[in-house]
């Protein structure tokens, strides 16, 4: 697949409502994105928290400021920030896969965008420039101080002129007095009048000569200052410093600059529902040395919700109090759900070799039942059966009856009459009735658990 242009940056206005911010340009992992926020007195910050949905030839974030959708006057920026690394290996002799060669092309040419980008946003010098970007910075200083100092100059010397031709104004007065002086004079002296006349019209002259000597000078000194007027509004015409271009910079609010030049920052109040300031880290969190905001799940967990935990010993007051994985004290927050005391006046569920059932119209919660073993009762009996003739084995019963001679045992004389004994054998014998069996059994204890692994439930209670 080709790698289209495009600008590596997307940069939104806030409007309160907008949390999902879009971008065209592609990368391959949520690391090499940079979310930058800028407040409404121009004060640029990294943003956090945010998080990314990336897809083959772009994607979005979803950031949050402060909770909340990002307000009117704020603007948040999207860039690239590749790693501008060359992580594939390709050995001699081996097969190359065309996805892994094409991949880092891409990101190789991610990397080329991402510059041009910044490029554009840089101070560019012509290509015959022998100065420097910071020769440029450094002479646009030096033209403000310059100006704001001829500026002063100026004013300074127009304030001299103005002052030098009202004392002229004043000598001139003065000369005049002299004159009239002179004239009272020539009433007692026409000749000293005369003279009089004749200085008085000399210092009338060079009076007039210096007024307008320094009322030119004067103007010239205005027309300077005018010019350097021009100067410093052609230089305030620069505009205030944006993303995209160089600029003035104001000092924001809670920022200050002393006399030496050195920027102090004022310390922001605590925040509160109503205006924006310090933050600071509730219950459960806490803040590292390198600023980074830490979350302790254990304080931060619901109470009143039993949950098994793997690996949990116990300890503490009771002995019943909870050693987390991984740390050596007893949360005394934390207790076995064994059905003792909760150490508020109530009780613990007990879940021993239990498992949680939802609460029904028949069960109310903290009720207990069930059994780990069952066993069954059986208690049967067999049909009516009728054993025939042919079904039983074949058998005879012996017998034996005296018989005379002749075969006819009537009437002998015991004296004179022999008489023999013979045996034989009876007919079948049977009545073929029916029987029934009864049957009683009972079968062997048998478990009642499906399938189970064993944890350890306990509960936070405060």
């Amino acid at each position: 697949m080709t790698m289209p242009y495009s600008p590596s940056r997307a940069v939104y206005e806030g409007n309160d409502a907008a949390t999902r911010f879009p971008f065209s340009f592609r990368v391959w992992d949520a690391s090499q994105l940079v979310v930058m926020l800028t407040s409404p007195d121009g004060t640029t910050t990294e943003a956090s928290g945010w998080t990314a949905d990336i897809g083959t030839s772009g994607g979005e974030i979803v950031c949050l400021h402060d909770a909340a959708p990002l307000p009117a006057g704020w603007k948040l920026a999207i860039t690239r920030d590749m790693p501008f690394t060359q992580e594939v290996n390709l050995v001699s002799a081996s097969r190359f896969d065309p996805q892994v060669i094409e991949d880092a092309l891409d990101q190789a040419a991610a990397e080329r965008q991402q510059t041009l980008e910044m490029m554009r946003r840089a101070v560019i010098l012509p290509a015959t420039s022998n100065e420097s970007p910071q020769d440029v910075v450094q002479d646009i200083y030096a033209s403000r101080d310059a100006t704001a100092a001829s500026a002063i100059l100026s004013e300074s010397a127009a304030e001299e002129s103005a002052r030098q031709a009202s004392r002229a104004e004043t000598e001139a007065d003065r000369a005049a007095s002299e004159a009239d002086r002179a004239r009272a004079e020539a009433n007692r002296s026409k000749a000293e009048a005369s003279r009089a006349e004749n200085a008085a019209g000399v210092a009338a002259d060079d009076a007039r000569a210096a007024i307008a000597s320094e009322l030119a000078r004067a103007a010239s000194e205005a027309d300077r200052a005018r010019a350097e007027a021009d100067r410093a509004q052609n230089l305030s015409n620069i505009g205030p410093a944006a993303a995209d271009k160089l600029g003035m910079v104001r000092i924001g609010k809670g920022i200050a600059v002393t006399a030496d030049g050195v920027i102090s920052v004022t310390p922001v109040d605590v925040a509160s529902s109503e205006k924006a300031g310090t933050v600071k880290p509730g219950r459960s969190m806490a803040i590292g040395a390198d600023g980074t905001l830490n979350v302790s799940y254990w304080d931060a967990f619901p109470p009143f919700v039993p949950i098994p935990v793997w690996g949990v010993t116990f300890g503490g007051s009771d002995g019943r109090r909870a050693i987390m994985p991984g740390e050596t004290e007893a949360r005394e927050g934390w207790i076995l759900c064994d059905g003792g005391e909760d150490g508020n006046g109530g009780t613990m569920p007990n879940l021993d070799g239990r498992v949680l059932l939802g609460k029904s119209l028949l069960t109310k919660e903290g009720q207990t039942g069930g059994s780990a073993t069952h066993s069954h009762t059986v208690t049967a009996s067999v049909n009516a059966t009728t054993i025939t003739v042919a079904q039983m084995p074949s058998h005879g019963h012996g017998y034996t009856a005296p018989s005379s001679p002749g075969g006819d045992l009537g009437a002998y004389d015991d004296r004179t009459a022999v008489v023999s004994i013979y045996g034989s054998t009876t007919g079948g014998n049977g009545g073929s009735g029916s029987h029934t069996h009864g049957i009683i059994a009972s079968t062997a204890t048998a478990d009642s658990y499906m399938p189970y692994c064993v944890g350890i439930f306990v509960m936070k209670v405060q």
